[in-house]
Parts: structure tokens; C-alpha cells; sequence
């Protein structure tokens, strides 16, 4: 049944929710036939490099922002890294907007492969923020009058989508003829996106376009941005819909994966096996993603520092909820304090309306120290100050915490030299193929 549905034409004429339904089983049987005698195929994404829009802290989505002078270094340093692991494309897959497709043709010139083939889509574009696009990420909900809550949910949940764009937007692409192809449903529904919508069209997309070349051991290259590429290493790696959002994408870092016979990831520890083992970082096995099988080519300490950015707007979306809490609590107090085991019950009621909030760890220890403040009554009652205060200790002790080390997978020999001394470990073991087009 499921090498049935994922055929291009069985796929489209699915409903979104029954599509949704399956994009967790995309990786879990084997999609298309491939020769017996394959190497493993691979699929390298790469999110563009900084535009000017990223530096400035604005809602970009569909908006045609440019690169940086850094974003421009980005680009060209992901090329010249591509170029020194030696992998030789046959095809690269971009969006419409320029920050990716200039992103794409320059690490492609500087990979020395400026003629391959390059495939343009809007199927690839970033998600796209409706009425928040160009607004300042930490000003939009005072601008619109937007719920910061509200606003926080939408950019990190799954189902929740921006409000929508009017055809007076100043940044409404109705009229551009880049997007004259789209059906009236297609452009009704991307007047603002949730994360799910933005992973069914790029899922769309990589099933018919991409998915068939891997299948082939093709060596693709896909240059999107942070959400596209997000939906397409969820569906890849099984990664749920909480873990995923936490997943880094930095700007100009290509993400390695090579792909077995059924287009499963092969995990970067069995890689050696295969001959084709890059010089790059992963996740440590104790991050717990749930799965992601891919390597990052680039600098560790970079890679740290965006993450560590990542959690803390994580955080900071943590304590907002804690406020709103605390606030709707005193508004059903008497006066402005709120009592411990009331304001335990209003977070308990809070963490209950959805599976994300029984996931934040601001709002578990918080949980614990309201719920040992009640058992031992040494304070009955919080006033803001104080609950301002544990928020801020609850801060201080999770340091550390969120952001786990990578570890460093490959060892820069040849291929010839790991195939030697797999077989040397393995004497048993047939002879890995030697992945010599698309190293």
C-alpha cells in the first residue's frame, strides 16, 4: 500500500490531512526500485546563505530579500567545502527567491560544477508569514496587536498559521508572475502558512522531483531555506513534530545524507561501511531527536553558537507563558497576589491543553517548585516579584542544559584506505562499493 501512495500521481490526490498522515511514513519502506549493484545514493541541503533580512531580525518568508556580504562568504565557503569532500552533482533543486538561488549558484561556481542543471520552484520557497511578513520578530505582536503568545505558538507549532495576507499588503505576490502558475487554492492557502502546509508542498515537491534521482544513486543538491529544509529532514529521519523544531538549520552549512537502497539514511556511524564517510559533526546519540542521520560540514563552534541562539528564543517563549499564567491567575484573585496551590493548578490546567507545553522544561521545573512550595507552606502566596524571581532562578539552572555537544564523525582518509580497513574488521563481510561519481 505504501509503495503505492508514493507514486507522484496517488500522492496529489490524497486530502491534507490523509497526506499529513503519512509524511511519518516516507522513510519507512522502500519508495522505488534501484539496480542491485547501487552505491549509495546522496542528498545534500543546504539553507542559503544571511540575507539582509535574517541580520535584521524581520519575518522574511516569500519577501525577495538578498544576501549579505556575510551571507555571500557563507555560499561561497559551503561550495568550497562541497568541492574539498569531492562530491559531483547531477542536479540541484532551488527556490524561486533570490537569497537561495544566488546561495546555489554560488557554492555551485565555487564547486567548479557551475553547469550543472539547476531546477527553480516555488514548491521550495520559505514558509510564508502572512501579514507578518517584514515585521520585526520581537515587535510584530505590538505592530499587529497580536496575542505574544499567539504569535510565539505560530512560529513554533506545527498546526498554527500566521494570520493571513491581504491582497494590500505591501508584500503581496499575487501579481508576480513568478507565481502565475499557482491554482486559485494554491495562492488562497499561501497568504500565510503553518509549518504543516509548508511541509505538505515541499513534500509534494521532493516526492515527485527528487525522490525518483535518489532512487537512481543520483547525487542531488537541494539549496531552501530553514522550514522547507526542516520538512524534508522530518520526513527523512522520522523526527517528531516537537523535536524537529528545535532542530538547527544554519545559514550556508551543508547537511550530508547518504541513502541505502530503500532511501533510508544510512546513520553516520555505519557510513565507513560504505566508503563514503564524510569529515563533518552530528548530534550526540543523548540529543535524542529521534533519529537525525545527517552531517553537518562546517565549523562545530558555529554551529554551537546558532543552536545555543535557537534555545533561547525556545526559552523565552517559556517564560512568557509563565507570565500569562501568573497573570490570568491574579485575575482571579482578590488581590495581587496569586495563592501557590491555585497558581499550580492554573500551570497544571496550562501544560494540559497541549502535548508542547508537557515538553518545555522551564514550565516542568517550575511545576516542581510550586508544587514543593505548596507541600511544605513556606510560601502561600507569590507576588509578581517573587514569581519573577523563581523564573529567573528556573533560568539560571537550565544553562547548559539545552544545547548538547556534537560529536565528530569521519577521519578524512580515502575511500580506498576505509574500504581496507572495513574489510579488515569485517573479513566475514562482503566488499563495501566504492561510491567513486558521488563522493
Amino acid at each position: 500500500m505504501l509503495a503505492r501512495l508514493r507514486s507522484p500521481e496517488c500522492f496529489r490526490q490524497l486530502s491534507n490531512s490523509a497526506r499529513a498522515s503519512l509524511l511519518c511514513c516516507y522513510s519507512s519502506s522502500a519508495p522505488l526500485s534501484r539496480p542491485k549493484d547501487f552505491v549509495p545514493s546522496t542528498l545534500i541541503l543546504l539553507r542559503h546563505g544571511e540575507s539582509v533580512w535574517n541580520s535584521q531580525n524581520l519575518y522574511t518568508g516569500w519577501c525577495d530579500v538578498p544576501l549579505t556580504p556575510l551571507g555571500e562568504v557563507e555560499a561561497r565557503t559551503a561550495g568550497r567545502l562541497l568541492d574539498d569532500n569531492g562530491f559531483a552533482f547531477d542536479v540541484c533543486h532551488t527556490s524561486v527567491l533570490k537569497r537561495a538561488s544566488f546561495t546555489a549558484n554560488m557554492a555551485l561556481n565555487m564547486a567548479n560544477q557551475h553547469y550543472v542543471n539547476v531546477k527553480k520552484t516555488w514548491a521550495l520557497n520559505e514558509r510564508h508569514y502572512g501579514r507578518l511578513q517584514g515585521y520585526n520578530k520581537d515587535e510584530a505582536y505590538h505592530e499587529l496587536g497580536i496575542d505574544r503568545e499567539l504569535l510565539m505558538r505560530m512560529r513554533r507549532t506545527w498546526n498554527t498559521a500566521p494570520p493571513a495576507m491581504e491582497d494590500d499588503h505591501p508584500y503581496w505576490h499575487g501579481n508576480d508572475r513568478r507565481y502565475r502558475d499557482l491554482t486559485e487554492q494554491q495562492l488562497e492557502s499561501s497568504r500565510g502558512e503553518s509549518l504543516l502546509t509548508t511541509s505538505l508542498r515541499c513534500m509534494d515537491y521532493f516526492q515527485e522531483e527528487v525522490m525518483p534521482d535518489l532512487a537512481q544513486g543520483k547525487c542531488i543538491l537541494v539549496v531552501s531555506h530553514a522550514n522547507s529544509l526542516r520538512s524534508i529532514i522530518k520526513v527523512l529521519d522520522s523526527i517528531s513534530n516537537e523535536a524537529i523544531k528545535v532542530m538547527s538549520v544554519p545559514t550556508g552549512i551543508p547537511m550530508i545524507y547518504r541513502l541505502d537502497e530503500n532511501n533510508v539514511p544510512i546513520p553516520p556511524n555505519r557510513l565507513h561501511e560504505y566508503g563514503c564517510e564524510p569529515i563533518g559533526y552530528t548530534w550526540g546519540d543523548e540529543r535524542g531527536l529521534g533519529g537525525f542521520r545527517g552531517t553537518y560540514l562546517g565549523d562545530t563552534d558555529r554551529l554551537k553558537s546558532i543552536q545555543g541562539k535557537r534555545d533561547l528564543t525556545n526559552r523565552d517563549w517559556q517564560r512568557i507563558i509563565l507570565r500569562k499564567v501568573y497573570d490570568e491567575a491574579v485575575n482571579c484573585e482578590t488581590e495581587n497576589v496569586v495563592e501557590t496551590r491555585n497558581l499550580w493548578w492554573a500551570l497544571h490546567a496550562k501544560m494540559g491543553e497541549s502535548e508542547e507545553y508537557k515538553n518545555m522544561l522551564l514550565l516542568d521545573k517550575m511545576l516542581t517548585m510550586l508544587e514543593e512550595e505548596a507541600k511544605s507552606r513556606k510560601q502561600r502566596y507569590i507576588t509578581r516579584e517573587g514569581f519573577d524571581a523563581m523564573i529567573k532562578k528556573l533560568h539560571l539552572d537550565s544553562e547548559g542544559q539545552v544545547v548538547l555537544p556534537f560529536k565528530k564523525v569521519g577521519q578524512g582518509r580515502k575511500r580506498e584506505e576505509q574500504i581496507v580497513e572495513f574489510t579488515r574488521l569485517h573479513p566475514e563481510a562482503p566488499e563495501p562499493p566504492l561510491a567513486t561519481t558521488n563522493a
